[in-house]
């Protein structure tokens, strides 16, 4: 299993985390016996995002380029579940790719596929890409455990996970 504060990093640079979603986080944590002092800083932060992220960073991130098979998991379910249009999952794989979450564990030819399918279908063309097939296709594939994300109480587009899973 990832550290659950690999998720709460890049769930929170991605913006599906808000710097409330993490203190509440720790301090669960905290009542629930753990005494790392980075989780103790983060509880105690007040909501400073400075504080919070640097206290995330304090912490191993080691797994970060396994991560991203759970978020493939996770907009994979969401896929399939019809929680979110594809265009929807598409753009925030384009945001995975941007952010560089996907270094080490990227299928290059498909991803710039992607961000010119993007970008073709933003500026009001004809993707280059049959979807939402392709993306079906792609996603398939990844089918990791996705509960953490429930735990963790991500919200993407509107859609709170922990209600969905």
């Amino acid at each position: 299993m990832v550290d659950k504060c690999v998720f709460l990093y890049s769930g929170y640079l991605m913006g599906y985390l808000s710097s409330e979603n993490i203190i509440k986080w720790a301090d669960n944590e905290i009542v629930n016996g753990n005494n790392n002092p980075a989780i103790i800083d983060i509880s105690l932060s007040k909501a400073d995002n400075n504080q919070i992220i640097s206290s995330l960073n304090i912490l191993p991130k080691d797994e970060v380029s396994t991560i991203v098979v759970y978020y493939y998991s996770l907009y994979n379910t969401l896929l399939k579940t019809k929680k979110l249009k594809w265009n929807l999952i598409e753009e925030e794989l384009y945001r995975l790719y941007q952010n560089n979450f996907i270094n080490g564990y990227n299928n290059d030819l498909f991803f710039t596929r992607l961000a010119d399918d993007y970008h073709l279908r933003k500026d009001g063309f004809t993707g280059n890409m049959k979807m939402p097939d392709e993306l079906n296709t792609f996603l398939s594939k990844y089918n990791y455990d996705i509960q953490i994300f429930k735990n963790l109480n991500f919200i993407i587009r509107g859609v709170n996970i922990a209600n969905e899973l």
